[in-house]
């Protein structure tokens, strides 16, 4: 075989195989910026629902007592009011978990600390004991873990 039709068909096999390469390497490039860029967007519809959630706090004054840490829960036990809202932080916090896990979140730094720190409070530690038995085990089981 002549030389130079041997060293081209070498040539063409090579860029074939380094345009398949580069094809893939600019895949992964741009898979890996659009997981960024849905963490992101996700990190800010979390944001905003954790601060829609917290402002009814602040807009029903009668839910201020959540955040009481001297409450004798056997004399005041939680209102149907604060159970609901305590609830509702429970399956905010439970959805958050979800996103972390399959990756759509990553997992901000000091949470455990915030969620013992959330549920040490009387009012959020009765109906967390309430409420536990109703929720995914491996959830139930990260925030037994950050109360530790």
């Amino acid at each position: 075989m002549n030389p130079l039709a041997l060293f081209l068909s070498h040539l063409r096999e090579s860029l074939d195989v380094i345009a398949l390469v580069s094809g893939l390497v600019f895949t992964g490039l741009s898979f890996r910026d659009d997981t960024r860029a849905r963490q992101i967007t996700n990190l800010l519809v979390l944001t905003r629902e954790h601060r829609e959630l917290w402002g009814r706090l602040i807009e029903r004054k009668e839910l201020l007592r959540i955040l009481d840490d001297q409450i004798d829960v056997r004399q005041a036990p939680p209102t149907p009011a604060e159970e609901l809202f305590i609830g509702h932080l429970i399956q905010h916090l439970s959805a958050s978990f979800r996103a972390i896990q399959t990756g759509l979140l990553r997992r901000p730094d000091k949470v455990q600390r915030d969620i013992k720190r959330f549920f040490s409070l009387p009012l959020p530690r009765t109906v967390w004991q309430q409420q536990r038995l109703l929720l995914d085990e491996d959830f139930a089981q990260f925030v037994e873990a950050c109360l530790d």
